[in-house]
Order: C-alpha cells, then sequence, then structure tokens
C-alpha cells in the first residue's frame, strides 16, 4: 500500500495538505489516547484522533472538528498509526500521540472556540457598523464570487452563500449585498 496524502481541514493544525502520511500496523489494544489513526471504512478514508477509549471501542475526531466520529474503532476496524508526516522534499517529522498528541488536541480544541466566539461577536458588530461601505464591484468564478473595492479584493461569496472576508478590518468597513449585488 502506497502512503496516503493527506487534505482537508480537520487535522490542518497537524499536517498541511500535500504531505505524505507514514503508517504503521498498529492492535487495536496498542491504541492510545492521542493518537493519530487513518481509519479506511466502506471506501472513506480520513485521518483523525483518537480521544477516548473504553470498553474495546475507540472514538475519533479531528483536531479542528466540533463532534466525535459517528463510526467508533474497535479490534475489527481497519485502520493504521500514524507515526510521521513527509512534505514535498521528503523530511520526515513525527507526529505526537498519547499524551503528547492529546495535549496538542486540547489546545487546537481551545483554539477553534476563540475562532467561534470572535466569529459570532464580529456577527454582532458588524449590525452596529451601518456606515459600512457597500461592494459592489465583482467577478464570478464557478460557483464562488468575489467582491473588489477599488481593484482590491475584499471578500467572496462561497457557492454555499457563505461571505468570507480577507480580513476583520474589511469586515468592519465593506459589507456584501444580501442579494449578491444585482439590485438595491
Amino acid at each position: 500500500m502506497t502512503s496516503p496524502v493527506y487534505y482537508g481541514n480537520s487535522m490542518r493544525s497537524v499536517f498541511t495538505a500535500g504531505e505524505r502520511l507514514q503508517l504503521e500496523n498498529i492492535d487495536f489494544e496498542q491504541l492510545q489516547i492521542g493518537d493519530v489513526v487513518a481509519v479506511f471504512s466502506a471506501g472513506k478514508q480520513y485521518v483523525h484522533r483518537v480521544i477516548q477509549i473504553a470498553d474495546g471501542r475507540a472514538v475519533t475526531m479531528g483536531d479542528n472538528n466540533f463532534q466525535p466520529d459517528k463510526l467508533v474503532l474497535t479490534a475489527g476496524s481497519d485502520f493504521k498509526l500514524v507515526t510521521g508526516a513527509a512534505d514535498e522534499t521528503g523530511a520526515v517529522r513525527p507526529i505526537a500521540g498519547g499524551a503528547a498528541g492529546m495535549k496538542l488536541f486540547k489546545q487546537h480544541q481551545k483554539l477553534q472556540r476563540r475562532r467561534r466566539w470572535a466569529a459570532d461577536w464580529f456577527k454582532r458588530l458588524e449590525k452596529l457598523f451601518f456606515w459600512r461601505i457597500t461592494l459592489r464591484e465583482k467577478t464570478s468564478f464557478g460557483e464562488e464570487t468575489c467582491y473588489y473595492y477599488r481593484n482590491q479584493a475584499i471578500a467572496r461569496r462561497t457557492g454555499s452563500g457563505a461571505v468570507v472576508y480577507n480580513s476583520w478590518r474589511n469586515r468592519l468597513r465593506f459589507r456584501v449585498p444580501e442579494d449578491g449585488g444585482n439590485g438595491q
């Protein structure tokens, strides 16, 4: 089996997109809380951290996720321990597991909570900034639309309708029209 390449957001704080993962076979009994595992199930593959082991079952969760995975690992599950990650130059760095891995997981979860709290406050603040400049210049790229002010990119609307600003200052200075800028 070739080493899988990481992509995604759930473990972005641990891995960088494009890194090749080094996997090791491990028995379920050797798993520790805090270990990072690659799980292979029903054609799906994902890499998450073990956050709980009890009664012959292991619960996994991505460091950047808000909820644990629905699929729990058992002795019969198809998984491998992630021991390292290699970048495009081939340089391998070890991946922390066990107690050190769990400490990293808790730090990442704390950072996620802070980001969520800040995002909630910015949403509340936006409503108070009535003088914000409405962005009218736009360019569409497939399902996404990029909004500009004086030829400088300020924000984008994703295919799902979410608006993403390129800085928190721009979020308070500008606003993307609700209707996508097609009218008043």
